[in-house]
C-alpha cells in the first residue's frame, strides 16, 4: 500500500506521509514475523546474545547516546554531511549502535545501571 501512495505524497519520514508509515509498518510486521518464528517457534535465540545488554539495561542503553551527543556538542565537533547519509552513514550508525550496546554491557559489569 505504501508504494501505491508514493506518487500522491512521496516517501518522507519528516513529513510522516502515509506511504512512509505504511512501508515502515510493513517492514515491522515482516521483521516481527521472522523474529517470532525464530525465537518462539524454532527456539533459536543464540543470535540475540550480543543484544542482551540492551534488553536488560534498556534505560541505560537509551540514555548513553544523549550523553555522547552532549559531549560532542560541547566540543564543537561536526560530522561531515557525507558521513551522515548513504552507505557510509548506515555503517556509521551500525558501528555507533554496537558501541552503545558494548558500553551498556561494560556498565552492567561494574554494576552501573539506571532503574525506575
Amino acid at each position: 500500500m505504501g508504494m501505491l501512495f508514493r506518487p500522491l505524497w512521496g516517501i518522507s519520514k519528516i513529513h510522516a506521509t502515509p506511504s512512509w508509515t505504511l512501508i515502515t509498518a510493513g517492514i515491522s510486521f515482516i521483521v516481527f514475523g521472522v523474529l517470532y518464528f525464530l525465537a518462539d517457534i524454532k527456539h533459536i535465540t543464540s543470535w540475540a546474545k550480543p543484544f542482551a545488554p540492551a534488553g536488560r539495561s534498556t534505560l541505560t542503553c537509551y540514555l548513553i547516546p544523549y550523553i555522547w551527543y552532549g559531549i560532542v556538542a560541547l566540543s564543537g565537533t561536526h560530522i561531515s554531511e557525507w558521513m551522515k547519509s548513504g552507505p557510509f552513514g548506515v555503517i556509521k550508525c551500525l558501528v555507533f549502535a554496537s558501541i552503545i550496546v558494548l558500553l551498556t554491557r561494560l556498565f552492567e559489569k561494574v554494576k552501573l545501571q539506571l532503574r525506575l
